[in-house]
């Protein structure tokens, strides 16, 4: 459902678009390269909250082109993990719910770092610029974190001085 949700969203009206999609989905590409990334760094893709930090951190990456440690990458994750232990609404979420959250995540962060890398291959810097107010963007819509305002450290994200 996830998946036919994000061609709907990405292809549009344009069948040659929507084609693209559905075959660049196909066989759940996407969930699995997000696995992998996961795993290649110890963390799980079935962990709503592993999930939701590595977005946060991709996001920051590219918004601000620096690249995360590894113990800024772990601070995020243990920071998300108790933000998630926290928050009830987050707790109690049934496991549907987790996974639906979780696929989401995995589709915004397999596609936000394919664009982010493509931009940063061609050199073009108003495209580039547009793909950091994106990733800035998403992070304000979907859990109303302003990355803009945020620093990286091996403690996980704080607000900047």
């Amino acid at each position: 459902r996830i998946r036919v949700a994000m061609i709907d969203t990405m292809g549009g009206q344009n069948p040659a678009t929507r084609e693209q999609m559905t075959k660049a989905f196909a066989d759940d590409a996407v969930l699995k390269e997000f696995d992998r990334v996961m795993s290649a760094n110890g963390y799980s893709s079935r962990n709503v909250a592993d999930d939701m930090a590595a977005l946060l951190v991709l996001c920051w990456e590219i918004y601000t082109g620096g690249t995360a440690n590894k113990l800024q990458i772990a601070g995020a994750h243990q920071q998300s993990r108790g933000i998630f232990l926290g928050t009830p609404a987050l707790r109690t979420m049934t496991n549907a719910e987790r996974q639906e959250m979780a696929e989401r995540i995995a589709y915004q962060f397999v596609i936000s770092d394919m664009v982010n890398q493509v931009a940063l291959r061609s050199g073009d810097q108003a495209q580039q610029a547009q793909i950091r107010q994106s990733a800035a963007a998403v992070m304000r819509q979907r859990v109303d974190i302003d990355i803009t305002r945020l620093r990286l450290t091996e403690r996980g994200f704080s607000k900047k001085s």
